[in-house]
């Protein structure tokens, strides 16, 4: 058996340097001479070296003494423990590599022992950073201006901006506001009932003379959402209340209008989502779209918006 091969297999069984001074005298190999490349190794990876030093690196290094991509190699390695932020595709990029080529290289480091970074710490790590990034602006957001058209409006340029976590943890700041009576829940929801293709459709049929069956038979629609889309047309002045008096008449007292209210809040800050609720605060076994969410715009923050009471 010559040198090369009673060496690796020496070093695949001992780990110390000093271990394996008496088994390198067997092949003729001095341990000054291993000790050389040893030093010369953990020089290229900026280590500091002493007597006791792991011997798991130098495989990998008696591997590729021939290659002109060591230097490479062990920056890929160090890029890849050092850097968090890094990733496959990043490194790869940089070395003219495929995501695939770094993870064999990296790969080959881990088998002859070397520590490699797991990815799940990097992801972990990569969205405690990415939270870390908005932490301050969600912050700022809910206390300088929340329930205005400004958080609105920045909350929706967020939402562009921001990643899946990021989200989510926007979500559960809030969730705490609200739960500290630090914020409405209500409030979270733009003020502003928008007009779609669906309202402009109701409109003109309405126009034409047609029922709410005959509407929703033909936008194949719940007569409830053509109901619901008749009171935004009008609140936008499009359409017009045929009698005031019958309006009066079918509207809800105010002790109702805040005990239906309070069960809306009291179940999104328990997490269940408006779009599962009905306009009394129940959950729906059939969600009704956005009834709740129609009720509130309605009977808060329309009012709200207009300078009346909640």
């Amino acid at each position: 058996m010559n040198k090369e091969k009673i060496l690796k297999k020496t070093l695949r069984k001992e780990r110390l340097l000093t271990e394996v001074s008496e088994k390198l005298s067997r092949c003729k190999t001095k341990y000054e001479e291993l000790e050389k490349e040893v030093k010369l190794l953990y020089a290229e990876l900026h280590m500091p070296y002493t007597s006791s030093v792991n011997l798991l690196d130098l495989p990998y290094f008696e591997k590729h003494t021939a290659s002109r991509n060591i230097s490479r190699d062990i920056f890929i390695m160090k890029e890849w423990n050092d850097n968090l932020d890094s990733t496959l595709q990043s490194i790869g990029d940089k070395h003219n590599l495929s995501r695939e080529r770094v993870r064999q290289i990296l790969e080959r480091w881990e088998d002859v022992g070397y520590p490699i970074r797991e990815p799940e710490k990097r992801t972990e790590f990569r969205r405690k950073k990415q939270i870390e990034s908005v932490h301050q602006e969600i912050i700022n957001a809910i206390e300088s201006c929340y329930g205005t058209p400004k958080f609105t409006k920045w909350k929706r340029d967020f939402y562009k901006k921001s990643n899946l976590w990021q989200r989510r943890y926007f979500q559960k700041v809030l969730r705490g506001y609200w739960r500290e009576g630090k914020a409405d829940p209500l409030l979270f929801m733009d003020s502003d009932i928008k007009l779609t293709k669906r309202h402009y459709k109701i409109l003109e049929m309405k126009k034409a003379g047609m029922s709410q069956y005959e509407m929703s038979r033909k936008l194949d629609i719940s007569e409830q959402l053509v109901g619901m889309a008749i009171r935004d047309l009008k609140d936008a002045h499009l359409v017009a209340h045929k009698n005031a008096n019958q309006v009066e008449s079918v509207s809800l007292s105010k002790e109702e209008i805040e005990r239906r209210l309070n069960k809306i809040r009291e179940q999104i800050i328990s997490g269940v989502p408006i779009s599962n609720l009905d306009q009394n605060g129940n959950i729906s076994k059939k969600p009704h779209g956005s009834k709740a969410m129609h009720f509130v715009k309605r009977h808060f923050l329309k009012p709200l918006r207009l300078g009346g009471q909640k």
